[in-house]
């Protein structure tokens, strides 16, 4: 009786086994699309890694995004920020437009901000799912960084970063 009972057991996980096998064949795994060409900084000049379809960035490589300093509330409004609270924070600090503001992006590190994704409904799904959203983004307008940014690294989006 027992080595019947083993026999049928065998019998269905080469059933299980071979339907995987077929299914696997049917439906394969996707292989992910190559990531999309973006600019790099090496220290003093723009590199440009696989082939990005926008032009280099604004903000000069191997130095600051950041002009004056604008600590204080005339400093603020002498270089074009608007001096208040953000966010969250208690403190008064400057808001800054930046100079690529709307350009197009594919690493944070092409802009004075932030390189952020407007993903679609079914793309920010994706990427809940734990899958790689390859797109190009936008230069974040202002400065500092609040709010919730898909933030785009090496033309991939893999998650959502919130700062109050």
């Amino acid at each position: 009786m027992a080595q019947a009972v083993r026999a049928v057991l065998l019998a269905v996980a080469v059933r299980f086994a071979v339907g995987i096998v077929v299914v696997l064949m049917a439906n394969p795994v996707p292989q992910a699309a190559e990531p999309l060409g973006h600019w790099q900084c090496d220290g003093t000049q723009w590199i440009a890694v696989g082939a990005p379809e926008h032009p280099k960035p604004l903000i000069a490589c191997g130095g600051t995004a950041i002009g004056e300093p604008t600590d204080t509330k005339e400093r603020c409004e002498a270089a074009g920020g608007i001096w208040g609270p953000i966010g969250l924070f208690p403190e008064p600090v400057c808001s800054e437009r930046t100079l690529d503001a709307g350009r197009i992006c594919a690493d944070m590190g092409e802009c004075a901000s932030s390189c952020d994704a407007q993903l679609t409904e079914e793309e920010y799904q994706q990427m809940l799912d734990g899958e790689t959203v390859l797109t190009y983004g936008i230069c974040w307008g202002a400065t500092p960084l609040i709010g919730c940014h898909a933030m785009v690294h090496a033309g991939k989006v893999d998650g959502v970063l919130c700062i109050d």
